[in-house]
């Protein structure tokens, strides 16, 4: 049985290819069709680009992704599509949940966990394009979103290298950011931009970050959910997982404002829960565990990076700097996803650890050129990064294999010699072209036991 094929962005030509029309029933089902919650519209282009609506006069409009429960009902009020629960359940939900089990099955585009260096230079050539600096040393003009900022960086959420928008990873459609002589800094006129289109369209297509529970710590930021002037206290009674999902799927709480939710705080013992739009710092709290978004990171057994560790060094014997013992995979995993500071060692960002199953030894690696064997060992790195099998390969897939545009944007092929990676690039013809072949992601014998 033939499958239909994925559209991946909202254009004129789809939404009349759909319904004849861009406005249908007082409703926008165009390119500029957006969700009462910025945060949203990335999804709700998506679901727009491949049918999930029962007919062109359809006030109700269901998620792409299969495992979402969320679904918008049109509202004239605010000409945008507001989240409703009279939608599911309604005899068009069921109709909508076929037309999506026809759809091709595609990957999600993975997201990049960190910004290093490396993984600018797949994007650009150089660190500083056109004076905007797009490398690990990138700050925000406001140092609370200098995080946000490096996080849009590393998922390429510009247009091209160059530009002077960079689009926010978590909410494209409601947060900017344009270069202002040496620093990222908040901005209203490159909304509505065509860049920011393009961006809106890229987020749906990349991979949820998932959320992971830290026992014993909290955020630092105060709550958006916690206002008892305003009668706005958040949510008790929850289980931890109630409590993700309030993150997840952005909640409101009662007399609460809706906003990004970036991470929560979860209390055991009464099932309170809270949420924060920004959580660059955690602290020690017993009772508490927060709920943070988790860098996706896979295990190859029987590898370990090329590189040396910066969590080991014992030249002072009265300071050793030695990684940390008695850990599992999982945690390892967690160690280099928050960046964690081993004692006596530096603090750096982390790009990939060395796992010993024997010892549960784990040490940091804030490069990671290439993978060589171990057995001993277990090479942790994010989901995303792409090697080739073994130095001899020099062309395992070609780019132009890439049939899907945003795909072949966030694909990469292995330079003539050999020693870096370069970007698959769309041509003027709409073929995906780049020198070399593209590299076969390692495949990982299991992910990170998380």
């Amino acid at each position: 049985m033939t499958c239909t094929p994925v559209t991946s962005e909202l254009t004129k030509e789809v939404a009349i290819e759909h319904c004849g029309k861009i406005i249908n029933n007082k409703v926008n089902r165009g390119p500029n069709a957006k969700a009462c919650f910025d945060v949203d519209t990335p999804h709700v282009r998506k679901a727009l680009a491949n049918h999930m609506f029962n007919h062109c006069g359809a006030w109700h409009l269901y998620d792409f992704r299969a495992s979402s429960s969320i679904c918008w009902a049109w509202t004239a009020k605010g000409n945008c599509f507001q989240r409703s629960k009279a939608c599911k359940g309604h005899k068009e939900d069921a109709l909508v949940a076929a037309r999506r089990e026809k759809l091709c099955k595609v990957k999600c585009l993975p997201a990049q966990p960190s910004l290093t260096e490396k993984v600018t230079k797949s994007y650009c050539s150089k660190l500083v394009v056109n004076n905007a600096n797009y490398g690990p040393e990138a700050v925000a003009c406001e140092d609370e979103d200098t995080p946000l900022v490096r996080k849009s960086i590393a998922n390429k959420m510009f247009h091209h290298c160059g530009a002077h928008y960079l689009y926010d990873f978590d909410n494209p459609a409601g947060t900017c950011y344009a270069w202002s002589k040496n620093c990222w800094k908040r901005e209203t006129r490159c909304m509505g931009h065509i860049e920011q289109k393009r961006m809106v369209a890229r987020k749906a297509n990349l991979c949820e970050v998932p959320l992971v529970a830290v026992k014993g710590k909290r955020c630092k930021a105060t709550p958006y959910t916690f206002k008892p002037t305003a009668s706005c206290d958040g949510w008790s009674g929850l289980t931890q997982e109630q409590c993700t999902e309030k993150c997840s799927s952005h909640a409101k709480a009662k007399n609460c404002p809706r906003k990004t939710c970036r991470a929560a705080v979860f209390y055991a013992k009464t099932g309170w829960c809270h949420l924060v739009d920004s959580c660059a710092e955690i602290e020690p709290h017993d009772d508490a565990t927060a709920i943070v978004h988790e860098v996706p990171m896979k295990a190859i057994e029987g590898a370990r990076c090329s590189s040396s560790y910066y969590t080991f060094d014992v030249a002072d014997k009265s300071k050793l700097c030695d990684g940390w013992s008695g850990l599992t995979a999982a945690e390892c995993a967690l160690k280099c996803s928050g960046n964690e500071q081993a004692t006596n060692c530096p603090q750096k960002t982390c790009v990939a650890a060395t796992f010993f199953e024997k010892t549960g030894w784990c040490h940091l690696h804030d490069t990671c050129p290439d993978l060589n064997k171990n057995p001993a060992t277990t090479a942790i790195v994010p989901e995303a990064a792409r090697w080739c099998k073994g130095s001899g390969t020099k062309k395992a897939w070609s780019c132009d294999v890439i049939s899907d545009r945003i795909e072949c944007e966030n694909s990469f092929t292995r330079s003539e010699d050999g020693k870096h990676f370069l970007q698959c690039a769309v041509t003027a013809s709409g073929q995906c072209l780049a020198a070399g072949g593209l590299c076969k992601p390692v495949k990982s014998k299991n992910e990170a036991r998380r």
